[in-house]
C-alpha cells in the first residue's frame, strides 16, 4: 500500500509540472469499470465516427500483466485511480479496432488543466511494458522513455535485480535472467563499430556477451568509451538472447544506462589488459600497471581452453631498464587466421603473482 501511494505522489508531480502535451482531438468518455492494466469499459459522451455509444477499450502503447500474473492487481488498481483523478478522453489513431473487436486507443485524463497519458504513468511506475503494433505508433518516443526510467530505478516489475551482477554470475544461469532487467559488471575488451550500432564485447566472457548501443546513446558516451578497452563498467537493461550462436546482450538506447566502475580488484592493475584490432596471426596485448611490471602473457585457442582449462602458450615481457613508462605492449604471433583465442595477464608484484580476468579476442579471417 505504501509503494503504490508513493506511485500515486509521483503521479500527481508529473501532473503538476506539466510533463504531458495534449491529446489529439480527444472526445470525451466516462470510465464505468476497469478491466485490468489495460483495458476499460467507457461510455462515450460524445461519440465521432465509427464510435458507439459503449465501448471496450483496449488502451494503446503498452501491454500491462494478465489477471493472475505478478503485477497486473497493482497495474488495475493504477488504472482505475488514475481515472478518478479528473475528466476522461479518448485519442483515436489510424487503426480503430483489433481482432476482438474492441476500440484501441489512448486514454488521457485531465486534472485541472494538465494532461496525464494512463499509458505513460503505467509504464513509468514498472506495471506494463511498451507495445507498437503498426500503424498505431503515436507517442513511441515518450513511452520508451517511461519504460527506460522504470528500468533505471527498478521500478514495479524491473526491480528483482537491483545489485550487479558479474559475467561469471550471469553465465553460471543465464536463463535466470534473459528478459530480465539486470546490471552486468565487466571489462570492456574491445568496441566495434557496425553499420548500425556500435558493439562493446566483454572481456572473459565464454558466451560472448556485449552491449549494442544505439547511434544516439554512443554520440552521448564516445568521448569516455572511445578508448576505455581494458575498463569496467555498469551496463543496465534488459537481456536479450535471441540466437544461440550470436550470445546474450543488452541494448543500450540511452546513455545513463552505462556507468563506469572506477574501482578495480586487481591491485597493480590500473587499466587493462586488452587487445588491439587482431590480424590474422597476430594481435597486441597491452596493460596499464601501477609501475613497471615483469608479465606474463598465456593464451590458447578458445576450444583448447574449453576442453583443458589451461592456457598452454606463453610469452614473457620484462620492462626495460629505467622504463618509467607504466603501460605494456606484448606482441603475440604464430597465430591461427579466424580463430577465437582466450587469454590472461599475470603481473608480477613483490614476488606476488596477480592476475587479470579471463580475456578473449578473435584473429582476422584469411
Amino acid at each position: 500500500m505504501v509503494k503504490f501511494l508513493a506511485v500515486l505522489l509521483l503521479v500527481l508531480a508529473c501532473a503538476a509540472t506539466g510533463m504531458a502535451s495534449e491529446p489529439r482531438d480527444p472526445f470525451a468518455v466516462r470510465v464505468l469499470s476497469t478491466v485490468d492494466g489495460d483495458t476499460v469499459d467507457v461510455r462515450v459522451l460524445d461519440a465521432p465516427h465509427g464510435v458507439l455509444p459503449r465501448e471496450r477499450v483496449r488502451l494503446l502503447g503498452f501491454d500491462a500483466p494478465e489477471i493472475g500474473e505478478p503485477f497486473a492487481a497493482e497495474a488495475t488498481r493504477l488504472v482505475r485511480e488514475l481515472v478518478r483523478m479528473g475528466d476522461t478522453y479518448l485519442e483515436l489513431e489510424e487503426q480503430l479496432r483489433d481482432p476482438y473487436v474492441r476500440l484501441l486507443a489512448h486514454l488521457w485524463v485531465d486534472v485541472d488543466g494538465t494532461w496525464l497519458l494512463v499509458s505513460e504513468e503505467v509504464v513509468r511506475a514498472g506495471l506494463g511494458t511498451t507495445l507498437f503494433i503498426p500503424p498505431n505508433d503515436r507517442h513511441w518516443d515518450r513511452l520508451r522513455g517511461a519504460l527506460h526510467e522504470a528500468q533505471l530505478v527498478g521500478a514495479g516489475m524491473w526491480g528483482a535485480h537491483t545489485e550487479p551482477l558479474t559475467l561469471r554470475c550471469l553465465e553460471g544461469d543465464p536463463v535466470r535472467y534473459v528478459t530480465e532487467v539486470v546490471t552486468v559488471r565487466f571489462q570492456i575488451d574491445n568496441i566495434e563499430e557496425m553499420s548500425d550500432a556500435w558493439v562493446i564485447h566483454a572481456a572473459g566472457s565464454g558466451m560472448g556477451f556485449h552491449v549494442v548501443l544505439e547511434p544516439k546513446a554512443w554520440d552521448n558516451l564516445a568521448p569516455k568509451l572511445r578508448d576505455a578497452a581494458g575498463t569496467r563498467i555498469d551496463v543496465r537493461g534488459v537481456l536479450d538472447w535471441r540466437r544461440l550462436s550470436d550470445g546474450p546482450f543488452i541494448r543500450v538506447a540511452f546513455a545513463d544506462q552505462v556507468e563506469r566502475v572506477t574501482e578495480w580488484p586487481h591491485g597493480a592493475f590500473v587499466h587493462g589488459p586488452y587487445t588491439g584490432a587482431p590480424e590474422r596471426e597476430a594481435v597486441t596485448v597491452s596493460w596499464t600497471a601501477t609501475s613497471p611490471l615483469p608479465a606474463r602473457v598465456n593464451y590458447s585457442p578458445w576450444t583448447e581452453f574449453e576442453a583443458s582449462g589451461t592456457l598452454d602458450a606463453s610469452t614473457h615481457y620484462t620492462p626495460e631498464q629505467g622504463d618509467d613508462r607504466h603501460t605494456a605492449h606484448v606482441r603475440l604471433e604464430g597465430l591461427q587466421p579466424d580463430t577465437r583465442y582466450a587469454y590472461r595477464v599475470t603481473l608480477h608484484k613483490d614476488d606476488v603473482p596477480q592476475q587479470s580476468p579471463l580475456g578473449s579476442f578473435h584473429t582476422a579471417p584469411d
